[in-house]
C-alpha cells in the first residue's frame, strides 16, 4: 500500500463508499481509511434503509436539495450496481385533528422542495393503505421507497475498488495536521498523506474536524432500538408507515417500515 494519495476519504458508510465510487471515475489516487473491519459497520448499516422524497427538509436548505435529487437518481443507481430496491410509496399517519392540520404545511413543503405526488388522504383511503393502524387521515407520497442500505455500501465500495480506490480497515484517524502541500493522517497503521481530506466519519465527524481546528460544532448522538418482526408479520403493512412529525421532537417517530427481504422493522425507540 502507497502512503501519498491525490484524496482520502475517511469513514466507509454509506457517504464514504458512494464518494468513493464517484471518485474512481477520475484519474486520482484514493483511499478510504476506516475504523472498524468492514463497511457500514455504524449508522449506514443499522438504518431503516428509506430512500425518502425530501419533504421532510427545510425549504431551501442543502438537506431539501440533495433529498430530491437523490430521490429522483436512486433508481437507476440500484440498477447499475444490483442494489435490491422497491419504490414502495410511503403514508404519513394523522391521529388527530393538529396532525391533519400539520400535514397541509408539510404537503406545501414537499411542493415547494421539489415533491411530487403527495397527497392528502382521509379515513377511509388511510386504513384502505394500512388497514391495521388505524389514524384519521393521512398523507401519501408515492415517490419513497426502500432499499438495502448494507448492500449499497458494499456495491459502491465494490465498484470503487474495481476502479482502483484502496480501502483501509482497522485504521481509526488518531491524529491530523496540514501541511504545506497537503494533509498527514496519524492512523493505527502509519501515517498516510493527501492533498485533500473527506471527512465522512459519521457521528464521528465534529471529532475529526476537530483534529484540524474545525471545533464549531458538535454531534450530540441518541441511540434508538429497533423491532425486527418475522416474516410471518409480512401483511401487516407493505408500505412505511410513519406518525406526523411533532414540534420540538427530534426525528420521524417511531414507524413501521417494510424490509427490501420481507421482514418490518418498528422503531427507531
Amino acid at each position: 500500500m502507497r502512503r501519498t494519495y491525490d484524496v482520502m476519504i475517511i469513514g466507509a458508510g454509506a457517504v464514504g463508499c458512494a464518494i468513493a465510487r464517484e471518485l474512481s471515475r477520475y484519474r486520482l489516487s484514493v483511499l478510504v481509511l476506516e475504523k472498524e473491519c468492514d463497511v457500514a459497520y455504524g449508522t449506514s448499516g443499522r438504518m431503516s434503509g428509506v430512500v425518502h422524497a425530501g419533504f421532510n427538509n427545510k425549504t431551501g436548505s442543502l438537506m431539501a436539495k440533495l433529498c430530491v435529487e437523490g430521490s429522483r437518481g436512486f433508481e437507476a443507481m440500484t440498477k447499475e450496481l444490483g442494489i435490491p430496491y422497491k419504490k414502495t410509496g410511503k403514508v404519513l399517519v394523522a391521529f388527530d385533528q393538529d396532525d391533519m392540520k400539520a400535514l397541509e404545511g408539510i404537503i406545501e413543503r414537499g411542493r415547494i422542495n421539489g415533491c411530487e405526488g403527495l397527497k392528502l388522504l382521509d379515513q377511509d383511503e388511510i386504513r384502505a393503505i394500512v388497514p391495521g393502524i388505524g389514524g384519521i387521515g393521512g398523507m401519501l407520497s408515492p415517490n419513497t421507497a426502500i432499499f438495502d442500505p448494507f448492500e449499497f455500501c458494499i456495491a459502491h465500495a465494490e465498484n470503487a475498488m474495481d476502479n482502483g480506490v484502496e480501502f483501509s480497515f482497522n485504521s481509526e484517524v488518531t491524529a491530523m495536521r496540514k501541511e504545506q502541500d497537503g494533509f498527514a493522517v496519524t492512523t493505527r497503521k502509519g501515517v498516510f498523506k493527501a492533498r485533500y481530506i473527506v471527512n465522512s466519519a459519521g457521528l464521528y465527524c465534529d471529532k475529526v474536524s476537530a483534529m484540524l481546528g474545525v471545533d464549531d460544532y458538535h454531534i450530540y448522538p441518541c441511540r434508538g432500538q429497533y423491532f425486527i418482526l418475522d416474516k410471518v408479520a409480512d401483511k401487516l403493512c407493505d408500505i412505511p408507515a410513519y406518525p406526523v412529525p411533532k414540534p420540538g421532537i427530534g426525528g420521524l417517530g417511531v414507524h413501521l417500515t417494510p424490509t427490501i427481504d420481507g421482514n418490518i422493522i418498528i422503531g427507531p425507540s
